[in-house]
């Protein structure tokens, strides 16, 4: 466990250095000192309504429990962040009194540790639509998560359905080391249903089997993810390229769906789905406050397989089976756990692109 990368993250900015030369002056500090500056940051964190505790940590990587004082029964939040933005909560769990990851319970939906990612899963009710409900895709669908993270969504969807195989993927090493230590993805495996790869998402995808997927579900960032950025902060513009879009249909069985996340300007996000083909999309229910920049939306876009090879077109069947009522008949008839939290707030952000 070693908190330089967490304290280069909290001063480098009061500093007025980099975080990479933050880090850098930090790496002759001794073991006692920077046990003292540990417990500095325990206490400001207390000061500020929760006692947060550093569960792992590596130069890039910080795991992060907190436990709000006006919590009575035990609860934590769990989060991973990269500390070179930290105030970023990458992913979000809740953990119990007795220390287990609760990948039934879903992390909140507001505040510094909200996740919105959970949205993505309404792919799976999208992609139910216009299927019969006794088919494989639809009994047990077989989906990927790009840009898993810590495991947070890929372990909830394996919780919500009990018949899906899961495949995580995520670039970053330390990541995924926390994920099997700290947020029970080494368990999940052990299962045979969930697998997590170390890998580039976009290459994973292009060498994927044709047809294995059912469903597709990015949460990848572009990397430029300050205040001050200018373009998506999410997806990275590869994919918005057809090379990505040909990979994903290649891969996507007959009626399969590809779900993104996307977060930046509310033109920007229009031109996404305009590239992406997108025949609806879902606006998350957050507050601005929460979007890192009040003029940005995060929005999730989402399209047909057959759509994906289209030249320019958007697919008419889906344009029509893909409103928000249908997606709310769909989750009110599902026998699982709900895919979202709050379902109501989402589809009320819900609307059908037009046409191209």
């Amino acid at each position: 466990r070693d908190i330089r990368g967490l304290l280069a993250g909290v001063t480098h900015t009061e500093m007025g250095l980099s975080f990479s030369q933050a880090l850098e002056l930090l790496s002759d500090v001794g073991e006692d000192e920077l046990a003292e500056w540990e417990q500095e940051w325990r206490h400001s964190s207390s000061a500020a309504g929760g006692r947060q505790e550093l569960r792992y940590g590596t130069p890039a990587v910080s795991v992060i429990d907190t436990l709000f004082s006006d919590k009575s029964d035990g609860r934590a939040l769990r989060s991973l962040h990269f500390n070179d933005r930290l105030d970023i909560a990458q992913s979000c769990a809740t953990v119990d009194a007795a220390g287990k990851v609760r990948h039934d319970w879903p992390p909140p939906t507001s505040g510094p540790t909200a996740t919105f990612s959970q949205g993505l899963a309404l792919g799976v009710a999208v992609h139910a639509l216009g299927h019969d409900r006794r088919s494989p895709s639809v009994t047990t669908p077989r989906i990927a998560v790009l840009g898993g993270g810590a495991g947070v969504l890929p372990a909830f969807l394996h919780h919500a359905l009990p018949a899906a195989r899961i495949d995580s993927v995520e670039l970053c090493p330390d990541v995924c080391a926390a994920s099997r230590a700290l947020f029970g993805v080494d368990a999940l495996e052990d299962g045979g249903r969930f697998t997590l790869h170390q890998a580039d998402a976009l290459a994973w995808i292009d060498a994927a089997e044709p047809a294995s997927l059912d469903v597709i579900l990015v949460d990848l960032e572009s990397g430029d993810v300050g205040v001050e950025a200018r373009g998506l902060i999410a997806p990275p513009a590869s994919v918005l390229e057809r090379p990505f879009a040909l990979a994903a249909e290649r891969s996507l069985s007959a009626g399969g769906v590809l779900a993104v996340n996307t977060l930046g300007s509310p033109e920007l996000i229009e031109a996404a789905a305009a590239e992406l083909r997108a025949s609806a999309c879902c606006d998350a229910p957050l507050p601005p406050e929460d979007l890192r920049g009040g003029d940005r939306s995060q929005t999730i876009l989402f399209t047909r397989r057959e759509a994906l090879g289209g030249a320019g077109t958007r697919d008419s069947q889906s344009q029509e089976a893909w409103s928000a009522e249908a997606v709310r008949c769909e989750l009110d008839r599902r026998a699982t756990p709900p895919l979202v939290e709050d379902a109501c707030s989402w589809l009320a952000g819900w609307r059908e692109c037009a046409k191209a």
